[in-house]
């Protein structure tokens, strides 16, 4: 349901949108399996692609269409598979007249790699293979994830990625390489291998920290990553910030990310029809000043055929389609959610 005027005018990810009265919508806004979303703007549409492969096409950021493309050429995957079975979580950012696209690939833990590769178009062919990180030649942690920035201050850009906790990597001023002598650096969650939290501690668990997605406002870095199960309700969205991107992130109490805390803004509880939202993508801005930001979440009233054909394919799994809900910022410049920090069903896009 929608009303009569809709967006008149859409700008680059992160800029300005116009909207006149507003766009009623229900969430799921794509009920269909589409877990760790990216949403990028190309000319007059806004394109959105997921662990599914599939590039869903929109001219408002609500009403999405299937364009019966997928992001990679069927030779390109089938190269792939010969190494790595699982392809996950995209990310697309356009740097200079470039379309980058970050993939990650997985074959266990131990095997995970971050591939580039662009296009001049926003819907691709996305090509010109190259292989940023392999967990092989890193270390102990799983390189996945990727969230690939641009600093407005400088021309530098920065790879963040993880699972088990966060990590940094700068890259080549494009976005293509690895830049020379940069280390990689660890930034939330904690490590694998360090102490568990005490009963009481507020810190979550090592190896339960994934999915950053980096938002500046306001002169502040902030940095939204998933910290829990995400098979199940534990999922969550947490936040903390920094002046830069290369600084150390606090969350509201000016506790390290870093030693695994994190501001909780998006949760849910056990037997909740929308539960363990979470990997949220890019945060969009209204003429009005109101930003929505992306994110999965698993939802119980998914079609059942959805758990025959999901890319996981496991009998039980639960698909988790793709959200919109407004985020808020309080007085201290903090995000929050309405609906008592939860997934919200019926939604307005203003």
């Amino acid at each position: 349901m929608m009303k009569l005027n809709l967006l008149l005018m859409i700008s680059v990810a992160g800029s300005l949108l116009a909207a006149v009265n507003g766009i009623e919508y229900i969430n799921p806004i794509w009920p269909h399996d589409n877990p760790d979303p990216t949403v990028w703007r190309g000319g007059d549409f806004w394109y959105a692609a997921s662990t599914s492969q599939r590039i869903l096409k929109s001219r408002n950021l609500v009403h999405w269409e299937d364009t019966e493309r997928i992001l990679l050429e069927p030779a390109e995957y089938d190269w792939i598979k010969q190494s790595w079975p699982h392809v996950w979580a995209p990310d697309v950012i356009k740097i200079g007249d470039w379309y980058n696209l970050y993939m990650t690939v997985h074959n266990g833990g131990a095997h995970t790699a971050i591939i580039a590769y662009r296009s001049k178009n926003p819907d691709g062919p996305f090509t010109d293979r190259n292989i940023i990180l392999r967990s092989e030649e890193e270390g102990r942690f799983e390189v996945i994830d990727a969230e690939v920035v641009k600093d407005i201050h400088s021309d530098r850009t920065w790879l963040f990625f993880g699972h088990g906790d966060v990590r940094r990597l700068e890259l080549t001023p494009d976005g293509r390489f690895r830049k020379p002598g940069a280390k990689i650096e660890h930034v939330a969650g904690i490590v694998l291998g360090e102490p568990k939290p005490m009963k009481g501690d507020e810190r979550f668990g090592a190896g339960s920290t994934e999915a950053p997605y980096l938002y500046f406002r306001d002169g502040w870095w902030y940095l939204f990553v998933s910290m829990g199960n995400w098979q199940n309700h534990t999922y969550r969205v947490v936040v903390g910030r920094s002046k830069t991107l290369d600084g150390k992130f606090v969350d509201r109490s000016g506790r390290p990310l870093g030693k695994g805390y994190g501001t909780v803004i998006l949760q849910s509880e056990k037997g909740d029809e929308f539960f363990g939202p979470g990997h949220n993508g890019e945060i969009f801005t209204s003429i009005t000043g109101r930003t929505y930001v992306f994110y999965h979440c698993h939802w119980t009233g998914c079609k059942a055929r959805e758990q025959q054909t999901t890319v996981w394919g496991k009998p039980g799994y639960v698909p988790r389609p793709l959200f919109l809900q407004e985020i808020f910022w309080d007085e201290g410049g903090w995000p929050y959610f309405g609906n008592n920090g939860k997934p919200q069903k019926n939604c307005i896009f203003r």
